[in-house]
């Protein structure tokens, strides 16, 4: 009986072993890859990690402040945000979009599995352009993404890193930290979240202000102000029901500007095959319709 159980467990051991050998070389691959595709000049990928989020970061690290630097594209996302990204904004351009597609990728279905979805589920989740547009792009909702499988107190400085993909999170979170602990849990619970916006704004100024303008962008997919009383419907039946599944989809409901890389945080919680494939489906139709 010792025997078969040493043996089972030498084979669990094996296939975790395989399993991220095989991970591993995939990763290499998939960033060689799209390394590769960057270095066509023809080919306009990661726009927004080489004209916003790396040259923000590389501003930060001079000591500006990435909102008041002249940029294609402008940020609002909060400091630590660039924290998070020097080590790739530190690297050649092409080669730091290419971990960062990668890492984009990996972290989706990371949270995919740790949401269940089953293996049809979580591809047809990874390949809408929801997700491979997000990373495409050069985006960072990865983050957010992360967050949400962290400690609160933790997990709230990453869920805000996109605030129109977090705050239902972050409400969420202070609910249930004030009816299981009272006011003394709710404050221990966001005090690194508030500790770092109030250092921030310090040294930044009120740096979310800039994104005032951000709902006028041709890409914004936002309901908003449509969108106010389901979410808040939505949020309510979260709270009821203690289930923070539910409180997901609900951040991209109550905020003007949306881009469609951002609703991932809405796809998350499916695990029905049908539904996930035609929201795939239904993703790129909305880009091949959007405007350029």
């Amino acid at each position: 009986m010792l025997k078969t159980a040493t043996t089972a467990k030498s084979i669990t051991i094996f296939k975790r072993t395989h399993l991220v050998v095989v991970l591993a070389v995939l990763f290499v691959l998939i960033t060689a890859v799209y390394y590769k595709v960057l270095t066509k000049p023809t080919l306009n990928y990661s726009y927004d990690w080489l004209f916003a989020f790396r040259p923000a970061t590389l501003a930060m690290l001079s000591g500006q402040s990435p909102y008041e630097i002249p940029l294609t594209l402008p940020v609002s996302n909060p400091p630590w945000t660039f924290l998070l990204l020097t080590p790739l904004a530190l690297l050649p351009p092409a080669l730091g979009a290419s971990i960062l597609l990668t890492l984009y990728v990996y972290s989706m279905g990371y949270c995919a599995y740790r949401m269940k979805m089953k293996a049809i589920v979580l591809a047809a989740f990874l390949l809408s352009i929801i997700v491979l547009g997000g990373a495409c792009n050069g985006q960072v909702d990865f983050l957010s993404a992360l967050g949400l499988f962290l400690p609160a107190p933790i997990g709230l400085l990453l869920v805000l890193t996109k605030p129109q993909v977090g705050i239902a999170v972050a409400l969420y979170w202070g609910v249930e930290a004030f009816r299981t602990g009272g006011i003394r849990r709710l404050a221990l619970t966001f005090a690194p979240v508030t500790a770092a916006f109030l250092l921030s704004f310090m040294i930044y100024g009120f740096w979310p202000l800039h994104s005032l303008t951000f709902d006028n962008f041709p890409w914004n997919t936002s309901l908003f102000p449509w969108s106010i009383v389901p979410g808040v419907a939505l949020f309510c039946w979260s709270i009821k029901r203690g289930d923070i599944k539910l409180a997901l989809p609900v951040s991209p409901m109550l905020s003007p500007y949306v881009a469609l890389h951002s609703w991932y945080i809405a796809l998350l919680p499916v695990t029905d095959s049908r539904i996930m494939v035609a929201a795939a489906i239904l993703s790129w139709i909305l880009k091949l319709l959007a405007p350029t």
